[in-house]
């Protein structure tokens, strides 16, 4: 008698990679955290009720994205703008700005160290 008569469908873990188009080794991985049963064995069987099983555990159905909410303005320009242009370039003489003023003062605590005053 054929070792294969009497139990259609078992599948080995070879059997089970190739046609779940995977690795031996995440079988093996799947058997020993208890994701997948099996029959005990030489070799491990895998029933094919247990394989559908761990397809349904981790099958995900196709989430149809919600509508994004319309975001309230800011107050912001818009990028690209003149207006957005205009206070970007403000924002840059500030900048420049505060960098002389630092410098200034700068230079002055330094004239003053060597005056000694």
């Amino acid at each position: 008698m054929d070792d294969d008569e009497g139990l259609p469908g078992l599948l080995t873990e070879a059997e089970l990679a190739t046609k779940l188009r995977c690795s031996q080794s995440k079988i093996k991985r799947l058997r020993r955290s208890g994701k997948l049963a099996y029959l005990r064995g030489r070799p491990v069987l895998i029933e094919p009720a247990a394989v559908d099983a761990y397809l349904r555990s981790i099958r995900q159905e196709a989430v149809t994205p919600a509508p994004k909410a319309i975001q309230p303005s800011t107050g912001e320009p818009e990028i690209g703008s003149a207006e957005y242009e205009a206070l970007q370039r403000q924002k840059i003489i500030t900048r420049v700005r505060q960098a002389r003023v630092k410098l200034h003062f700068k230079e002055l605590r330094h004239k003053k160290g060597r005056d000694g005053k």
